[in-house]
């Protein structure tokens, strides 16, 4: 009889441990995305979808699209708005990547989604990317901390976006809330 009852809640704890994560929210991708993966990251608490679009640079029809279809409560943040470039030494032989990243934030579901269009072209490109082949990742990450994300990536936000409880700090006698 132990041992059955032992069982039963192991295998009960065993399946709450086990129990679907978040869902991501549903986004579609845009016309033209193809080579549509998807995958969970950091056990089911991260959502990523990865495609590819022909694009000539500096086009961003993933902004555009996402722009318009991502509604309220989430709020767009700047990250890395302009295009930059950089060098990654990561992989054989070293590309140069082309990148620009967007953040969306969700403050009453706790979530962040984030945006980078990348094109990758050879070392020693110092223009524009050598080819039109965008590659787009969508990130979304369950559970996050929102100022602390908008604190440490530094996202420009509009200013409704980054008010939150933190902010309303009871004055040491009692008085009105500090802004």
């Amino acid at each position: 009889m132990r041992t059955a009852i032992f069982s039963f809640v192991f295998a009960a704890i065993t399946l709450a441990a086990c129990e679907a994560s978040e869902k991501p929210t549903e986004l579609p991708t845009p016309t033209g995305a193809i080579d549509v993966k998807e995958l969970q990251l950091f056990d089911g608490q991260a959502h990523q979808t990865n495609y590819k679009m022909k694009v000539r640079f500096p086009g961003n029809p993933a902004l555009d699209h996402y722009s318009n279809v991502i509604k309220g409560p989430w709020v767009r943040c700047d990250w890395s708005p302009e295009w930059q470039r950089f060098i990654d030494g990561t992989v054989t032989p070293n590309k140069t990547v082309h990148q620009q990243m967007y953040m969306w934030i969700n403050r009453p579901a706790k979530r962040t989604l984030m945006l980078a269009n990348r094109y990758y072209s050879s070392e020693n490109c110092a223009g524009s990317p050598e080819n039109d082949d965008q590659e787009v990742v969508l990130v979304e990450y369950m559970a996050s901390d929102i100022d602390d994300t908008v604190a440490k990536l530094r996202l420009k936000c509009p200013e409704s976006a980054i008010r939150s409880n933190k902010s309303l700090q009871a004055t040491p006698k009692g008085g009105a809330p500090e802004r």
